[in-house]
């Protein structure tokens, strides 16, 4: 297998370590930062007074979510010493994914509630230009998380026994939550679908985040093994260089700043 795939399963399934943790997506990927706020609407051809709305609406949810900061940030401690022990423990891990799923339901439920609140502002016809850009915006990030994987692995230097471990790892994980990925999935489609709809209500987004919580919790225990399996493949110098570039890609991605040629 080339070592491009290889660096994809390493790239998601490490990266999303600590930036699932800081977003507390409940399941999911999550919104990667708190959600970047009103750049989803960018492009648009909006009014004055709809942007200016629509900032205020972004800055809201930053603020109410602002109080879960602190428990995210003991959360994301916990996980990365876990990442650290000589041997995986799968209590603690459990524990950990169940208290991130349980902590992501109101956050989430808040950045859900805003995005529809922006959305409402469109008219019919800004609506339809969002929903192509929103696919549009996919397939680019698709790209450019393939142009990722190509700097990170010549920043990792895998060995080609490494790269043959990740590779066994993460065939292993796939092959045993295909079933709990297609649910959680479905899950996040159902929630985007319900999110930029006339149909949306706090309660039937909670309905269908909650019927997922315990794919979401089985899914996350696996993935965390996975990952803790995946991080013991590297050498010191090998997970140094990773967590500056997760650390540094996470306050990027926070902050809403432009991407940089990675350093050399």
């Amino acid at each position: 297998m080339k070592r491009t795939i290889l660096l994809t399963a390493l790239a998601i399934s490490l990266a999303s370590a600590n930036a699932s943790l800081a977003t507390a997506a409940p399941g999911h990927n999550g919104h990667k930062g708190q959600i970047s706020k009103a750049r989803i609407f960018a492009g648009l051809d909006l009014s004055d007074i709809q942007k200016q709305d629509i900032r205020e609406i972004m800055r809201q949810v930053k603020q109410d979510n602002a109080v879960y900061a602190a428990d995210i940030e003991a959360l994301k401690a916990q996980m990365e010493a876990l990442f650290n022990l000589e041997t995986f423990d799968a209590a603690l891990a459990q524990d950990l994914v169940r208290l991130r799923t349980e902590q992501a339901i109101n956050i989430e439920l808040n950045i859900a509630t805003a995005k529809h609140q922006a959305w409402s502002l469109l008219n019919d016809e800004q609506k339809a230009e969002f929903a192509a850009k929103q696919e549009k915006r996919a397939e680019k990030e698709r790209q450019r998380k393939a142009l990722d994987f190509e700097r990170l692995q010549k920043r990792l230097n895998l060995t080609d026994e490494q790269s043959q471990a990740i590779s066994d790892i993460q065939e292993q994980h796939r092959d045993a939550t295909a079933e709990l990925a297609q649910t959680l999935k479905a899950s996040k489609d159902a929630e985007k679908a319900l999110v930029y709809s006339n149909q949306f209500s706090e309660e039937a987004w909670l309905t269908i985040a909650q019927a997922s919580q315990s794919a979401a919790i089985e899914f996350g225990v696996a993935k965390t093994q996975s990952r803790f399996d995946m991080l013991q493949v590297l050498d010191d110098e090998q997970r140094a260089k990773f967590k500056k570039i997760v650390d540094r890609e996470q306050s990027r991605k926070k902050h809403g700043k432009k991407r940089n040629k990675p350093a050399k």
